[in-house]
């Protein structure tokens, strides 16, 4: 399983971190939380992740902040050129109506545009995270399509009968394998006899 740091994806220049947490998933990472086991010859008709849902999410995100700032930008510019014109061209020395007016103006803009980065940045996270539930879905709907026999839940097993992990074999734990690839503790609990 990888590490947070792992999911640290897209940090450039002080900008934000993406985090995907199922950036590296795959099918067995999901199919273990679920604690479901799938036949090897089933596992290839189920879908995979696919991440570009929400890296065009992301980039989208990014287009939507850069927009936003170069309109808050603009505000504070247009801003600073009407104070300089109400205060007679004396612009930020002068006291008075003109400077209180752009103070009041300028936190508006910079609290418009806090906010509007927040609301973005949730919109964001509800996107990727709406993306990832659609695959879970869409994962436990094509398990559901499989064969009964091409699958199984782990509490469905009892102690007589074991699902060897990727890369091991039923002799590694003390089991024999029957022909349908099941572990069991003796021949005679193989399905058939």
């Amino acid at each position: 399983m990888p590490g947070l740091l792992d999911y640290v994806k897209g940090y450039t220049h002080g900008g934000g971190v993406d985090f995907d947490p199922y950036a590296d998933t795959t099918q067995a990472d999901l199919l273990e939380r679920f604690g479901i086991d799938v036949d090897a010859d089933s596992t290839g008709l189920l879908p995979t992740y696919d991440s570009t849902g929400a890296d065009l999410a992301r980039e989208a995100h990014r287009l939507r902040g850069d927009a936003t700032r170069g309109k808050a930008t603009g505000s504070l510019l247009d801003l600073t050129q009407q104070t300089a014109l109400i205060g007679g061209g004396a612009g930020f020395k002068e006291t008075g109506a003109g400077t209180q007016a752009y103070n009041v103006g300028r936190e508006d803009v910079v609290t418009g545009f806090g906010q509007a980065a927040q609301e973005q940045y949730l919109d964001l996270q509800r996107d990727i995270h709406g993306i990832q539930r659609g695959y879970e879905s869409e994962l436990l709907s094509a398990i559901g399509d499989l064969p009964e026999e091409s699958w199984r839940f782990r509490g469905d097993l009892d102690d007589s009968t074991y699902i060897p992990e990727p890369g091991e074999t039923c002799a590694d734990k003390g089991f024999q394998e029957c022909d349908n690839g099941e572990c069991v503790e003796s021949l005679s609990d193989c399905e058939g006899g």
